[in-house]
């Protein structure tokens, strides 16, 4: 994790030094948690002037900000992992059927007989059991879904 610098006064200091100086995640956006903020609280506190100490409502305002941040983010990372249960129960839905996705070979048609969880951000992936043998497809490639081969032939015959 990157370091926060106090903020210094005279020149460069200021909002765009304050706000311009935090670490970043892998994606370039900005990483705010309970320990920067901390950081930034006590630098404050150290370089405000004496004479115009900090008000406690803006320390209570910047801490319920805080909160409020750190719900949002516990929130958003509930709702990735609900949107990823739900994908493996629709992948584990198909086990048995027949379906036609596609991978890097191209278009691929088989009976689902396997079902790999998602890696990292992706799609699970669905093993075919297909003329050619076991092929994988991710679940988002997936376009017909048939209760057995010969109902996806048909599905295929008519979209062609």
């Amino acid at each position: 994790m990157t370091t926060i610098n106090p903020i210094t006064s005279g020149k460069g200091s200021g909002a765009s030094g304050l706000y311009g100086a935090g670490p970043t995640s892998s994606s370039g956006t900005m990483s705010f948690n309970s320990k920067t903020f901390l950081q930034l609280l006590v630098s404050e506190m150290q370089n405000q002037s004496p004479l115009s100490p900090m008000n406690s409502n803006t320390l209570m305002t910047q801490v319920a900000t805080l909160t409020e941040t750190s719900d949002i983010q516990t929130l958003t990372g509930l709702q990735r992992v609900l949107a990823q249960l739900t994908e493996a129960e629709s992948a584990t839905g198909l086990l048995g059927r027949a379906v036609q996705g596609s991978n890097a070979s191209g278009q691929v048609s088989g009976v689902v007989q396997g079902v790999l969880p998602a890696s990292g951000q992706g799609s699970p992936e669905l093993v075919l059991n297909t003329a050619s043998g076991r092929q994988r497809v991710a679940l988002s490639t997936v376009g017909a879904v048939a209760s057995n081969t010969s109902a996806l032939q048909q599905v295929e015959k008519a979209g062609s």
